[in-house]
Formats: C-alpha cells, sequence, structure tokens
C-alpha cells in the first residue's frame, strides 16, 4: 500500500473535564434538610454532602477454640487430643 494508507487517523478531541462539585453561598444559606440540599445544583461539593455513612456494626469474631483442663492431663500425644 501507499504511505497514505498507513497514516492513522487524526485524535479526536477530548472532551473537558467534569467540573469539579462546588459548594454554592446559597446552599448554607437556606433551611432544607441537607439530604435535599445535596441534590441542587451547586450543593453538591458542600461538606455536609460528604459525610460518610454511618459504619455498619461488625459481627463479633468466632470464639477461640479453648484447652480443656482434661487436655493437659492425657498422656496421648498433643496430636491426637
Amino acid at each position: 500500500g501507499c504511505s497514505e494508507c498507513s497514516v492513522p487517523p487524526p485524535a479526536l478531541p477530548s472532551s473537558p473535564p467534569p467540573p469539579l462539585p462546588q459548594c454554592m453561598l446559597h446552599c448554607g444559606e437556606k433551611s432544607h434538610p441537607w439530604e435535599e440540599r445535596c441534590r441542587w445544583d451547586g450543593c453538591s461539593g458542600c461538606s455536609e454532602c460528604s459525610v460518610p455513612p454511618p459504619a455498619l456494626p461488625s459481627s463479633p469474631p468466632p470464639p477461640l477454640p479453648q484447652c480443656m483442663l482434661h487436655c493437659g492431663e492425657k498422656s496421648h500425644p498433643w496430636e491426637e487430643q
């Protein structure tokens, strides 16, 4: 083929990055619940909107195996007890 056939196509212009979340002045001046205000245009960047949800309680760890008193009194090898 000819040299024109092996030239890569021109790169498409990349789209600009999305705007960073903002916290506009009116977000803090309103009395609506923050849960609602965080969905408003210009309010999703407010610190009240970035509070992580409460952590779920973790389940307790399983109980550790216990050495019963009679285990040490036996004469069998430990691998068998």
